[in-house]
This record gives structure tokens, C-alpha cells and sequence, in this order.
């Protein structure tokens, strides 16, 4: 076995030569020229030639890394080992749109805070505190509600007009 560096891919920028410069775009080709001017198999003349100075290419040796079924796979095993190629995947989407800006943002938030692992004692007294403090305050709400509700007094109800001219 061969144990060497090995190119995965590729990010170029400057300008690139079109394929279609010098053949007919396949977006035409049933057109014939119109009246022996514009490029023949484009009657508007708007194939492109070559990209701006500005342009941005990638090229990655396979899109697996990306697949759906092992980004599905990964979440149903509660491994999130694959997520760095989602996020590496986002990052070559914010560099080649040239927006950098964005790079910096997200590679802030990339660390892992994760809890220390506790023994089964400790994890155990936790949950009783827990516990013990919801039952607690249902108890004092519960309790509130009862003593207000019989300190309330019901109103005396005065005898009004109406009641007294059916008598």
C-alpha cells in the first residue's frame, strides 16, 4: 500500500478558457446562423467566451463525502463525524461566491462544548435535586392557590330593583 499525499481537490481562481468558445453552444444546436452573421448554433452571440479575472473554481475528487445516505446514516447513529463535511462544503460554497466574510463567522462558533462525564452516584443525586425541586414548587403553587381560594369571601348580593317588584 502506497501511504502518499494524495490531491482531493482543487480551488483555482483567475480566468478560465469557456469549452464552448470555440463550438456551437448545445443550448442552440438545432438553430441554423441567422442571415450568416452571429456564431453559428447561437443566434444571440451571448455564449460566453472565458470568466471574469474574478472567477472561482472547485474541483473535488468525489461528491460522496456529501452523499444524502451517509449524512442520514451518521444522524441515526448519533455520530455527527460527517458534519465537518457539511460545513466544509459550506465554506467552499461562501469562497467561491467571494464572500470570505462569512468564513470567519461561522469558523468562531466550531467548538465543541461538551459536558464532562459524571459516575452513576453524582448523575443520580442530580435527578433527585431535580426532582425534588419540581415537586417542591408544585407544592408551594398548589399550596398558594388553596389558602387564597378560602380566604376569599363571596359577595353579599344586594336585592336589586328588578327583585323587588316581582315580590
Amino acid at each position: 500500500m502506497d501511504l502518499q499525499a494524495q490531491v482531493l481537490a482543487a480551488a483555482l481562481t483567475g480566468t478560465f478558457k469557456s469549452y464552448f468558445a470555440d463550438r456551437p453552444s448545445p443550448l442552440f444546436a438545432g438553430d441554423a446562423p441567422a442571415g450568416g452573421g452571429g456564431q453559428k448554433g447561437d443566434p444571440s452571440g451571448r455564449t460566453i467566451k472565458k470568466s471574469p479575472e474574478t472567477a472561482r473554481l472547485i474541483v473535488t475528487g468525489s461528491e460522496e463525502f456529501i452523499n444524502d445516505m451517509v449524512l442520514n446514516l451518521s444522524r441515526q447513529t448519533g455520530s455527527d463525524k460527517f458534519t465537518s463535511n457539511l460545513q466544509y462544503v459550506q465554506n467552499l460554497v461562501d469562497w467561491a461566491v467571494a464572500d470570505t466574510d462569512l468564513l470567519t463567522i461561522r469558523s468562531r462558533g466550531t467548538y465543541a462544548r461538551t459536558l464532562h462525564p459524571m459516575d452513576d452516584a453524582k448523575r443520580s443525586t442530580y435527578e433527585g435535586i431535580n426532582y425534588g425541586l419540581v415537586i417542591i414548587g408544585l407544592a408551594l403553587i398548589f399550596g398558594f392557590n388553596f389558602f387564597r381560594r378560602r380566604s376569599v369571601l363571596p359577595m353579599k348580593l344586594v336585592a336589586g330593583k328588578h327583585e323587588e317588584e316581582s315580590k
